[in-house]
């Protein structure tokens, strides 16, 4: 039995270094090749005159949809909503403050709670009647908790928000 053991690590030993031998030499090869192939980029460019004073222009990052800051206006929390869902997708409010849902799409929005036992605060949250491009729908938060919303006439464009004490 030892003897079968001992042979199975030596066997094991002896693949791993052949491997590892293998693959060092690999890389050494593809360098080689590399090398030689490319010419250099400082025998084809002409050198420089004057003096350069651009400065490399910064390009605003895109912002994902469930990460943009909210608007706010005239105190009013703003969600847009587009043909993409809700932006942004999670908000934190206080107590007491609106949040303004605005269609900013060519579909129809329908606000509702996407709770499947929602508390008499959640069902009361969701929107009576459907809005097309450019309608609105208005709700001010005084319950404390979480409010999980869904585009009834879509449901795969859901969002949350957050009521906290103010």
């Amino acid at each position: 039995m030892n003897k079968y053991v001992i042979v199975l690590v030596a066997l094991v030993l002896i693949y791993g270094a052949y491997s590892l031998g293998q693959m060092s030499s690999v890389p050494a090869v593809q360098t080689a090749q590399i090398s030689t192939s490319t010419p250099a980029v400082a025998t084809t460019t002409p050198p420089v005159t004057g003096t350069v004073t651009s400065k490399p222009v910064a390009t605003p990052a895109k912002t994902p949809a469930a990460l943009a800051a909210p608007a706010i206006v005239n105190g009013v929390y703003q969600i847009y909503y587009y043909s993409s869902g809700f932006s942004p997708k999670s908000l934190v409010v206080s107590a007491g403050k609106s949040v303004r849902f605005v269609n900013k799409s060519n579909t129809a929005m329908r606000v509702v709670t996407s709770e499947t036992r929602p508390t008499s605060a959640q069902y009361a949250f969701s929107q009576s009647k459907t809005v097309g491009a450019g309608g609105t729908y208005n709700y001010s938060f005084t319950d404390l908790g979480s409010f999980f919303y869904m585009n009834q006439n879509l449901p795969k464009h859901t969002g949350a928000i957050t009521v906290v004490a103010q």
